[in-house]
């Protein structure tokens, strides 16, 4: 079975429906199941999905309530897709979401460790266009830099089952929201390629976990929180990695790691000049032309 269309939910009573049709009703032809875990809720959406009598609808329950990534984790736990697409109950995938994805894994020869996504009606990264070419897997360094800045929702998102297995799956980081950028970023280190499809995939019409009254000192906890677990899922190499990237003004949500204020270009260059001193002529000559021709030194 190439997919599983994964749907989270917690007193969504009002929406669910919604998204549980939105899965059944994919104009993809083969195989395909929908995992759906109810986390203890209060309401009535445990009654609304077991109205749902489609043997691809396979409906889990929680004894008690979980923090809502731990719920994500459970849903992948569940599922057997060699993929796996997230649709919060909330939201809802367009009809050809699952073709449209399994067209694009197929000229990518089914990659082992990637995460696929498109467009929605909010918040869809494509903030970052700039930083990759749609329709492009993006991978190592650029997929690093695009990351550390941002990380972008489950719903709608597409992502190899076993290798999320492997990493893991999403952290559970208590006091923050920010998990999808911890995993992400973590992927984006751990070789992971990415690529953002030039279609409409599913509809998300809002951010239920996102709220604009957030007292900044409140939201500034929360995005330290979230870059110290990145930091501490890195090895010593890639910590340096992303200190680079932080003197480069790069990774700015990890200034409160290194103390110290960044190095400036000039401080950098003067390291450098300090280190090679007392280099052969000819070593010295060529690291002076490598700075002149890549604009370092003028």
């Amino acid at each position: 079975m190439l997919f599983s269309i994964l749907i989270p939910t917690y007193n969504n009573e009002q929406t669910i429906a919604k998204a549980i049709n939105s899965a059944l009703n994919q104009n993809y032809a083969d195989e395909y199941e929908i995992i759906v875990v109810n986390n203890a809720s209060t309401d009535s959406t445990l009654q609304k999905i077991q109205s749902f009598s489609d043997s691809r609808v396979k409906v889990f329950s929680n004894d008690h309530t979980v923090h809502m990534y731990e719920n994500h984790n459970l849903c992948i736990q569940h599922a057997q897709g060699d993929y796996v697409i997230f649709c919060h109950a909330d939201d809802e995938l367009c009809p050809s979401s699952l073709t449209i994805l399994s067209e694009e894994l197929k000229k990518r020869y089914f990659p082992s460790k990637c995460m696929m996504w498109g467009y929605s009606m909010i918040r869809d990264f494509s903030r970052h266009k700039n930083d990759f070419k749609i329709n492009q897997m993006f991978s190592g360094e650029i997929a690093k830099r695009v990351f550390v800045q941002g990380g972008l929702t489950p719903s709608g998102t597409c992502f190899s089952r076993e290798a999320m297995v492997l990493i893991g799956g999403f952290p559970i980081v208590r006091d923050t929201y920010d998990i999808d950028w911890i995993f992400e970023t973590i992927a984006a280190f751990n070789g992971w390629e990415f690529e953002m499809i030039d279609r409409l995939l599913y509809r998300r019409e809002y951010a239920s976990t996102y709220t604009d009254d957030l007292a900044p000192e409140i939201r500034q906890k929360q995005v330290k929180i979230a870059a110290n677990s990145i930091y501490s899922h890195l090895n010593s190499k890639q910590q340096y990695e992303l200190k680079c990237m932080w003197w480069e003004g790069i990774a700015g949500n990890f200034d409160h790691i290194f103390a110290t204020s960044p190095p400036t270009k000039e401080e950098r260059l003067e390291a450098l000049m300090q280190r090679y001193k007392n280099a052969p002529w000819k070593v010295w000559k060529l690291l002076k032309w490598v700075l002149v021709k890549y604009e370092i030194w003028k």
